[in-house]
This record gives structure tokens, C-alpha cells and sequence, in this order.
């Protein structure tokens, strides 16, 4: 998987598990300690998201961060 669809994958993740557990972009923010224009720009796909950021997030969110990384296939 190249760079640019991992970080995609991982920014819909977070934005999935934010509505699933209804914290907002600011929430998230205060809770990672990364200031919200910051968290924007990372969310909208302006910014790079790198790894120790993915944990905190994950961290934040009470995921593992393999959780927000690794593409699960769905049986259908």
C-alpha cells in the first residue's frame, strides 16, 4: 500500500470512530494535546500524519493503532 492511501485509510478510520464514539475534531484534539488548526489540516489531508501521532490518536481514542492502519477485508 503506498504512503498517500495508508494515510487516507487512516484519516477515514479516524473520522469513522469519531462519529461511532461522538467525539468531536475538538475533543480529539484536547485529548491528543495537538492543537486543532493542526488537527484539521491532518484530518482535511493538508499534513502528513506520522506515526507517533497515529498513537496518540489511537491512545485518545482507546484503539490499538493497528486498528486506524491495518485494512481489514470483509467477508461477505
Amino acid at each position: 500500500m503506498d504512503v498517500s492511501k495508508l494515510a487516507s485509510t487512516v484519516k477515514a478510520k479516524i473520522l469513522r470512530i469519531l462519529g461511532e464514539q461522538g467525539i468531536s475534531r475538538n475533543e480529539l484534539s484536547r485529548r491528543t494535546g495537538i492543537n486543532q488548526s493542526s488537527m484539521v489540516q491532518l484530518l482535511n489531508g493538508d499534513r502528513e500524519i506520522q506515526t507517533d501521532t497515529i498513537q496518540r490518536i489511537a491512545d485518545a481514542l482507546g484503539v490499538r493503532s493497528t486498528e486506524l492502519i491495518v485494512e481489514h477485508e470483509h467477508a461477505h
